[in-house]
C-alpha cells in the first residue's frame, strides 16, 4: 500500500518523492529477492528502510540489507503495523511505499501506484496494489 502524507519533502519542482519500507520477521530468506525488486522499479525510490521485528538470531536480515545498501532498522516490537510506522517514521517523503520481505513487485509496481495516486487531485489518501508472495515462484517472474 502506498499513502499520501502530510510531509513536504519532494525532489524536482512537481515531483513526490517515495520512501519504501520493507518489514521482516523472521524473512530473510525472502529479502534478497524483495531488494532485488524494489531496486529494479521503473519509478525509484527517494530511501529504502528494512524494517526487522525481532527476527531470530542467525536471520541475516541485517547482513543482507547491507549487502543491497539499503537502510536497517532492528525493532523488538513483535507487531507488523507497529513496526512499518518504526519505518514511516524515519522518513521525510511525501509518499511511503510499504512492502514485506516476501513480496516481489513488478518492475512497475511503484509507478503504477504513483500514477493512480497522483492522478487523483489529492482526493485520495493511498492506493493499494494486490501483491502475490514469490515463495517457490522464480525472481524473474512477471505477474
Amino acid at each position: 500500500m502506498m499513502i499520501k502524507t502530510s510531509r513536504h519533502r519532494r525532489g524536482p519542482p512537481g515531483v513526490l518523492t517515495t520512501l519504501c519500507v520493507i518489514t521482516t520477521h523472521n524473512y530473510g530468506q525472502y529479502l534478497t529477492e524483495c531488494l532485488l525488486s524494489v531496486a529494479s522499479q521503473t519509478r525509484k525510490f527517494a530511501r529504502v528502510v528494512v524494517v526487522d521485528d525481532a527476527s531470530a538470531r542467525g536471520d541475516r536480515a541485517g547482513e543482507i540489507t547491507q549487502q543491497h545498501q539499503v537502510e536497517y532498522l532492528r525493532v523488538e516490537l513483535r507487531d507488523a503495523g507497529a513496526a512499518r510506522n518504526a519505518g514511516a517514521a524515519t522518513g521525510t517523503e511525501p509518499l511511503i511505499l510499504f512492502v514485506d520481505a516476501d513480496d516481489y513487485l513488478p518492475a512497475d509496481y511503484h509507478q503504477r501506484l504513483y500514477d493512480g495516486l497522483v492522478a487523483q487531485d489529492n482526493s485520495f489518501a493511498g492506493a493499494y496494489g494486490g501483491l502475490r508472495l514469490f515463495r517457490g515462484d522464480p525472481p524473474d517472474r512477471t505477474d
